[in-house]
C-alpha cells in the first residue's frame, strides 16, 4: 500500500463497519489489525484445521469416478453456488463437484505444497511433487462429509493431491473425529449484524 494512503485505513473502516446486512472477514490479521479490530468487536474465528492423508493402499485403489470438473460440474448447482465458483476462479482455486446417492456438493480448494517451507528443500529434488488440498467451501456439508473417507479418496484421485486439510469449524459440525491439528499461519476475524445461527 502506497504510504500517503495508510493512515485513511482507519476512516474506510468506519465506513465499512456502517454497511448493514454484510459479513466483514479478515482472513489474515497481522499482529496491529488483529489489536484494532478486536477493540471494535470483531470475532476472532476458530483457524485450526486437520490434515488426512491418503493411506498409499488406498490412494492407488480405483474409488468411484465420482468427482467432475469443467464446465460439467455446474449442471443441477444453484446460480448462488455457480457465483461462488465464478469468484473464486481468479485465485487459481481449484473446484470441483462431488456426485454422491444422497446429492451434489461444490468444493473450492486450494492446491498447496505439502511439506512445510523448513523442508521445502527437499520437496524440490524430488521427482515428485507432494500437493495437499486446502479446502475452503462445500456447497453441501452433508455430502461432503457423508461417507467422508470415500469422498476424500475420489477427490484426492482425481486432483492428484496426497490428502485434504478441512477447516476444524466445518469438522465440529460434520460430527467428525479432528485429524492431525494444523494451525493457520495469522489470525480470522469477522463482524456482521446478520443472524448466522
Amino acid at each position: 500500500m502506497d504510504e500517503k494512503y495508510r493512515r485513511n485505513g482507519l476512516l474506510l473502516l468506519n465506513r465499512i463497519h456502517k454497511l448493514k446486512d454484510v459479513v466483514l472477514t479478515n482472513f489474515s490479521a497481522s499482529v496491529g489489525p488483529y489489536q484494532i479490530l478486536k477493540q471494535l468487536k470483531w470475532k476472532e474465528i476458530d483457524n485450526t484445521h486437520s490434515i488426512y492423508l491418503m493411506l498409499p493402499l488406498k490412494y492407488f485403489s480405483n474409488p468411484q469416478d465420482q468427482v467432475v470438473k469443467g464446465e460439467e460440474m455446474y449442471e443441477g448447482m444453484s446460480e448462488t453456488v455457480k457465483k461462488i465458483a465464478e469468484d473464486h476462479q481468479p485465485f487459481l482455486c481449484t473446484l470441483n463437484t462431488l456426485r454422491t446417492e444422497m446429492g451434489n456438493s461444490m468444493q473450492v480448494f486450494k492446491s498447496v505444497p505439502y511439506f512445510p517451507s523448513k523442508f521445502s528443500r527437499v520437496q524440490k529434488i524430488l521427482p515428485v511433487k507432494f500437493q495437499i488440498g486446502q479446502l475452503y467451501y462445500t456447497s453441501d456439508q452433508e455430502v461432503f462429509f457423508t461417507n467422508f473417507q470415500n469422498n476424500m479418496r475420489a477427490i484426492c484421485k482425481k486432483e492428484g493431491w496426497v490428502g485434504i486439510v478441512v477447516p476444524n469449524r466445518m469438522l465440529h459440525k460434520a460430527g467428525l473425529a479432528l485429524g492431525k491439528k494444523y494451525y493457520g499461519h495469522r489470525a480470522v476475524l469477522a463482524k456482521t449484524n446478520l443472524d448466522l445461527t
